[in-house]
């Protein structure tokens, strides 16, 4: 049964559930007897002392190893707090304190101090499922420890005897899963307030009262309780954040604090954010605060559904089938709890376009032969079910009026099948309806909603359908077959009636089922492609705005090749390819063009691009999961599955491929290690500021695009400071994009910020996503994150240990325009080094007067700064650190030179300065790929075009079609080449040097042209006549 608070208040962003007060204490972690709690010895003032825990705990993007439970009712880690009378948060004196009720306790006047650390099971299931509760984005959370400190009836300072029924319970629970950390605080019967030397009453009322909460003793961070510090923090075990009365969750391992359960500040919580644009996907909210008579409506895209309030802080909605129609992949969610009057609580949910089915159909380019097998397979963990039905969505097609939602159909294949994770479709089905796109849809038996939880196969054509018609018409006597077989589907009518002629000359003995099924698909097939082809003819102009294919593709994993394209998970590295037949790898571009097209680029296993005929990429007028099928999958399979070089040669015409000769490489340019900098025309420095700086700025009118870093003293492994810097955290600004800043945290590792907004986690679920003009993907196992920013700049950042690099690739459109550390993208690296105020700096300058006269000038002034300030935090520009100049480059021994570093002076320079092997090597690192991006962009290379592999022949690559390669042709028995055996790509023209060839018949001679059978026989008796008589 769900528990429902009787009021709420707004405090500090914090919505408080108020309940009826009572004395009766809330359901405590056990402690005391039977448990092995350590007890307090009885003190005023006093501590447990120094406690070691066997697992650290993360708390304020720290990490320690010991507490003190003190006992004036607080835990704290560095030092002990003796101090009776609280003061308000935030503290700047270093203490990290975690205050479930900071007053003056005195146990010697009554009360025990338990505490203790556990892996007990049963206690990290009640963990698990508090923070469950409290975060709905932790639903799998698992704890691996616990520490518990209980305050039990404790009396304050002064308490006289006659007042010994005056006494405080409460408890603090601190956990982790090894990653993320929280505190769970229960308070019990609360009496008093403070002690009699903070100004307290007799009665523990008055004066300084109680302080809870939790502070990072930096005086900037800081989380406080609702009415710490005044008379009504006593009615703390009344309030809650989660709905439980007396008891309060909080995430507190972040540079942040985070309280769990309801709030009135708008903010919407998601779980999962993300699902398949057909809907079906249960997903459980948090942000409102619920009661009884809450009626739940969410609103996803602008479509309304019903919800269902779980308790105070939950409820749960089910995403509708018409999301797929609104093209986008980030859809606004929004949540009503009074029937849709008002919409208070709202964020993103995230539809996945490609790549998102969920149940997968076995072979399913075979599932249109006539005795091929029908096999579905899916997670039965998915639908929490044990009888689930099959359906098969007919009518996706959108409508031109996008207003509208299309009318589709719910055709009901299997009822109440056994949820075991795969079935067999039966072969045979009486249809009355067809139409020409469907996906099969798994859903709960016992669910009479119109919107299911649900799981969906991949958008096709189910000609499926039409073979389990046909075979269940074949298996009819012929006496029953009527005309009035014929559904209401215009072009299931025109099927049903060629499949009647068909079986008709089946039973007459003219074909077998097999030649007369697929003389008749076969036949739909081309009038479908046909068709198709004279509406679209001829291909649409707007097909010049897509960038050019990359001509090659590097399978090594360490070198970066073109942030514009993201591998194509249907054909990836030789998975897949289903509709590519001899490519290994391909690519689409990240953001479509202006018209909403992509481009898509196929390599043959050596990285060379192919054309077309060998299992080239084609461009997809579709961006997303709908468009993209009706546009360029389904025509494909009219025109290209059943064989037909001519019908497939319709396709390619209006889907060309890319032959690479258009491509642009973007420029590269980087900074990494102690810092050094490759500016965006290739001039090489080291500046070892340390703040915040411009590395790029522009702006002009409606333009924008700002890139500011900041730096940190570089430490050691073993914590000794250096007079060096690296980079800590960068944020872009690109025009009116959502801002990205990323960073590296010692505790956390790195650490992604989108418009204000801390969404690291949301990238360990779904590592690629699309933001408001940005779509960035993230790898926290490489450490990685790639951002972009369609017709603009990309960012790869990368996590050295504790520091962080970025390569950047400019396009051309920035060219003269930019300012900054990496230069001003004008062709000359001579001139990059031009300080803020327009002062030039000779490029062989030293690097005392580079880092004066030209980096500090750069620093972001205050008030400039894109980085997100916390509690009003300052920049930490420090203009007076002077780092180390004098850099003895032979002071290194050739060993570490070669080995290490390869020569690479930006390593050796990171090795003498800082001695860390990793981050040498990373430098050396990204020299040497910045080398290789900056050769493809001064050398591209440059191509004459595919050939065609002529008919009945084929063609011999030794290098793709580039400059200097050679290509050999070969015919097949029975023809001849007419035409150049070879050809060669002619660096003057990029032209082949000859003539393509082609394979034509092999003419068989006439009778006329040999000598008559007669003559062959007459010659062979005298052979025969003269062998005899020479024997005898």
């Amino acid at each position: 049964m769900a528990i429902f608070g009787k009021a709420a208040v707004l405090f500090s962003s914090v919505l408080i559930l108020y309940f009826k007060k009572s004395h009766q204490n809330l359901e405590f972690y056990p402690y005391g007897n039977g448990t092995t709690d350590q007890v307090v010895p009885s003190n005023d003032d006093d501590s447990s002392g120094q406690v070691s825990l066997s697992i650290p705990i993360k708390f304020f993007d720290d990490i320690f190893n010991t507490v003190f439970v003190n006992t004036n009712g607080a835990i704290s880690f560095t030092v002990e707090v003796s101090q009776y009378t609280p003061d308000a948060f935030p503290l700047a004196d270093g203490r990290q304190l975690i205050a479930p009720f900071w007053a003056d306790v005195d146990t010697r006047k009554g009360g025990t101090v338990f505490y203790r650390e556990t892996t007990d099971v049963n206690i990290l299931n009640l963990v698990n499922s508090d923070i469950r509760q409290a975060f709905i984005k932790f639903q799998s959370y698992k704890a691996i420890w616990a520490f518990v400190a209980t305050w039990h009836k404790v009396a304050y300072f002064g308490r006289a005897l006659e007042k010994s029924h005056i006494h405080n319970t409460f408890q603090a629970v601190l956990t982790t899963d090894g990653h993320r950390s929280f505190t769970i605080f229960n308070y019990g019967n609360i009496s008093w307030t403070t002690g009699t030397s903070s100004d307290g009453d007799k009665n523990g009322l008055g004066g300084t009262q109680a302080q809870a909460g939790f502070n990072a003793g930096d005086g900037r961070r800081y989380f406080n309780l609702p009415h710490s510090r005044t008379h009504n923090i006593i009615d703390v075990e009344s309030t809650s954040n989660v709905g439980i009365p007396g008891k309060w969750i909080f995430r507190i391992d972040l540079s942040s604090i985070q309280a769990g359960g309801c709030n009135e500040a708008g903010q919407l919580t998601l779980s999962p954010f993300f699902g398949h644009p057909l809907g079906g996907t249960l997903v459980t909210l948090s942000g409102p605060c619920f009661n009884s008579s809450s009626q739940i409506v969410c609103r996803f895209g602008g479509h309304k559904v019903n919800g269902t309030a779980v308790d105070n802080v939950r409820a749960t909605c089910i995403t509708p089938w018409q999301l797929a129609y609104s093209g986008q992949s980030r859809i606004l969610a929004e949540v009503s709890s009074d029937g849709g009057i008002t919409y208070t609580h709202k964020t993103f949910f995230t539809l996945i376009q490609l790549s998102s089915d969920t149940v997968e159909r076995i072979r399913a380019d075979e599932w249109s032969k006539l005795n091929s097998p029908m096999i579905l397979r899916w997670d039965a963990n998915k639908l929490n079910s044990s009888f689930i039905h099959v359906e098969c969505v007919l009518g996706l097609e959108p409508k031109i009026d996008s207003s509208q939602d299309p009318q589709v159909v719910f055709l009901q294949i299997m009822q109440n099948i056994t949820n075991t994770g795969e079935v067999w479709l039966p072969n045979a089905l009486h249809i009355t309806t067809w139409l020409e796109a469907g996906a099969i849809r798994l859903r709960p038996s016992e669910s009479s909603v119109s919107n299911p939880v649900s799981l969906w196969s991949d958008i096709h054509t189910p000609d499926w359908l039409l073979k389990a018609m046909f075979k269940n018409l074949l298996a009819k006597p012929q006496s029953h077959i009527q005309r009035r077989e014929v559904g209401d589907s215009g072009l299931l009518k025109s099927f049903v009636r060629g499949a009647l002629t068909a079986i008709e000359s089946i039973n007459a003995g003219i074909k077998s089922a097999i030649n007369a099924y697929n003389e008749l698909k076969a036949s739909r097939d081309s009038a479908r492609c046909r068709q198709w082809y004279e509406k679209n003819s001829p291909p649409p102009a707007t097909l010049q705005e897509l960038i050019s294919c990359p001509c090659t593709f590097d399978y090594n994993i360490e070198f970066e090749n073109d942030r514009r394209f993201n591998d194509d998970l249907a054909c990836n590295r030789g998975s897949g390819c289903r509709y590519h037949v001899g490519a290994h790898h391909c690519i689409r571009s990240i953001s479509p063009s202006q018209s909403g097209h992509r481009q898509q680029c196929c390599y043959d296993q050596a990285g060379n691009i192919l054309p077309f005929e060998n299992g080239g990429g084609t461009v997809d007028l579709g961006s997303n999961l709908l468009s993209h099928y009706f546009k360029d999958v389904r025509p494909y399979n009219f025109c290209c599955k059943s064989g037909n070089k001519d019908l497939c040669s319709l396709y390619s015409e209006l889907r060309p491929t890319d032959d690479c000769s258009g491509y642009q490489p973007e420029r590269p340019t980087n900074t990494f290690g102690d810092p050094h900098f490759i500016t965006i025309d290739g001039f090489k420095y080291t500046f070892n500021g340390l703040g915040e700086f411009y590395l790029i700025t522009y702006e002009e009118s409606n333009n924008l695009l700002m890139v500011q870093g900041r730096t940190k003293v570089f430490n050691s492994p073993n914590n000794i400071t250096l007079t060096a810097t690296s980079w800590e955290a960068f944020v872009t600004a690109v025009d009116v994009s959502d801002t990205v800043e990323v960073s590296i945290s010692p505790v956390r590792g790195m650490v992604l910020v989108i418009h204000g907004e801390d969404v690291t986690e949301t990238f360990q679920d779904l590592s690629y996503q699309e933001y408001n003009g940005v779509t960035i993907e993230a790898n926290f196992s490489i450490p990685q994150i790639k951002v972009k920013y369609p017709g603009g700049p990309s960012f790869k950042y990368e996590a050295v240990g504790n520091n962080l690099m970025v390569s950047i690739q400019m396009p051309k459109l920035y060219q003269g325009k930019l300012k900054g550390l990496l230069g001003n993208f004008n062709g000359n690296k001579s001139d990059d080094l031009i300080s803020s105020l327009g002062d030039h700096v000779a490029p062989d300058s030293d690097l005392k007067t580079i880092h004066n006269s030209f980096g500090l000038s750069w620093m972001v002034p205050e008030g400039k700064s894109l980085f997100l300030r916390e509690n009003n935090s300052m920049p930490a520009n420090n203009a007076n650190f002077v780092p180390s100049f004098d850099i003895a480059h032979d002071s290194v021994n050739s060993s570490i030179s070669e080995t290490l570093c390869n020569g690479d002076s930006a390593c050796i320079f990171d090795y003498i300065v800082t001695g860390n092997e990793d981050l040498a090597k990373s430098s050396a690192k990204a020299s040497l790929i910045y080398k290789k991006l900056a050769s493809l962009e001064e050398n591209p290379i440059r191509t004459c075009g595919f050939l065609k592999t002529p008919a009945n022949g084929s063609l011999t690559l030794t290098n793709g079609y580039r400059v200097g390669s050679t290509v050999t042709f070969t015919c097949q028995p029975g023809f001849e080449l007419t035409g150049s055996t070879s050809l060669k790509c002619q660096a003057s023209s990029l032209k082949w040097n000859g003539v393509e060839p082609e394979c034509t018949v092999v003419n068989k001679p006439s009778r006329a042209d040999h000598p008559s059978l007669a003559l062959h026989m007459a010659l062979l008796v005298i052979l025969i006549a003269s062998s005899l008589f020479l024997c005898s």
